[in-house]
């Protein structure tokens, strides 16, 4: 299964901004730089080394049906947990209508 984890999907989010790439190549170890490297490459569609707004949403949805174990349409914390760990701060940040799940808008949403 390919895994997608919450630090990623805040870096996502930070990509848009043009910082991701300094941060992961000065905090993470090589096996993570290597991992993130795949995840903005499966991300960058058009290979022109940006997150647009339509790459970025569509790589969320994706990311979110395959972190939704139970195919319900939402996702608890701890299905975002079976990928990496999650804080509770984050989760309850991100869950706006504090309903203990997160919705795709709520997911996609993120950032």
């Amino acid at each position: 299964m390919h895994r997608f984890g919450w630090s990623s999907f805040v870096g996502v989010v930070l990509c848009a901004a043009s910082s991701i790439v300094v941060v992961a190549s000065v905090t993470a170890p090589a096996a993570a730089d290597d991992r993130l490297d795949q995840q903005l490459s499966n991300t960058d569609t058009n290979h022109d080394k940006r997150i647009d707004q339509t790459e970025y949403r569509r790589r969320m949805v994706e990311v979110f049906y395959l972190a939704d174990d139970n195919k319900d349409g939402l996702l608890v914390i701890e299905e975002l947990r079976e990928q990496e760990p999650v804080s509770d701060e984050a989760f309850a940040n991100a869950d706006k209508n504090h309903d203990g799940k997160l919705s795709m808008q709520e997911f996609i949403s993120i950032g």
